[in-house]
């Protein structure tokens, strides 16, 4: 058995041909064949008073470490546990992004950061969201 000190991805070809490997040498690059590889982290669903509220979202300020690219903020909210989600974004968040204004209301919401950049590197740091509990309509 091999152990690989480096990060290694799978993937399949465009066609539909088996599955191949990628081995990211070195380890600050991450991509396939010198191809970008889409890359994301999601949150489960979040409430407030466990979904009896409404909650009111406006505001993200991004703490994240962000390196050669930008990476897309995106959140999305649903009213009732079994209801269609409703997704607002994606926003670009750069390194020099301060905040980004938005409205977002819902009794659930999940939030997702990714990023398709070729030689990107990124790190999520802590999610600071201006939420409020809202009225119901």
């Amino acid at each position: 058995m091999d152990v690989f000190d480096n990060t290694v991805a799978t993937g399949k070809t465009s066609n539909g041909n088996p599955v191949y490997y990628w081995n990211n040498e070195p380890v600050s690059v991450f991509s396939g064949d010198d191809q970008a590889l889409t890359s994301y982290l999601e949150s489960s669903d979040f409430d407030i008073e466990d979904g009896n509220r409404i909650m009111f979202m406006d505001k993200i300020i991004p703490d994240y470490d962000i390196e050669n690219g930008a990476i897309q903020f995106s959140i999305k909210t649903k009213l009732y546990p079994n209801g269609p989600y409703v997704e607002k974004g994606p926003y670009t968040i750069g390194s020099n992004t301060q905040k980004i204004d938005l409205r977002s209301r819902g009794r659930q919401a999940s939030i997702r950061v990714s990023s398709s950049d070729k030689d990107i590197a990124w790190r999520w740091g802590s999610v600071r969201l201006a939420i409020q509990s809202d009225g119901d309509r």
